[in-house]
């Protein structure tokens, strides 16, 4: 009879240690899901974000590039950013303002 009692009890223990490892194991499982959720989560955000920043410079290009259509908006653009000029014209660049008071020469 104690045989058959020892027995079992080492069956048990067995069984024991055996669902302990399996949870554990699951445990593990469960930690890097988790993570990779948490991870998955943070560049969903991030791609997001650069969707819109990259949603509004494309807008802002089509506005430009309509914009450009217009032949006195063109000129505009030229004439300011490349400092293009039309014959026998003269373009004086003057020196910035500094608005600071605390900055200028006295």
């Amino acid at each position: 009879m104690k045989k058959k009692s020892a027995q079992f009890h080492a069956f048990r223990g067995l069984v024991m240690f055996l669902m302990l490892v399996s949870i554990g194991c699951f445990s593990i499982s469960i930690v890097r899901d988790i993570g990779t959720y948490v991870a998955l989560n943070q560049n969903i955000r991030t791609n997001s974000q650069k969707r819109d920043q990259l949603v509004e410079k494309k807008e802002s290009l089509e506005t430009e590039k309509t914009n450009l259509s217009n032949p006195d908006y063109a000129e505009f653009v030229a004439r300011g950013k490349y400092l293009v000029t039309k014959e026998g014209e003269q373009i004086f660049k003057f020196p910035a303002i500094d608005k600071n008071p605390a900055t200028q020469e006295e």
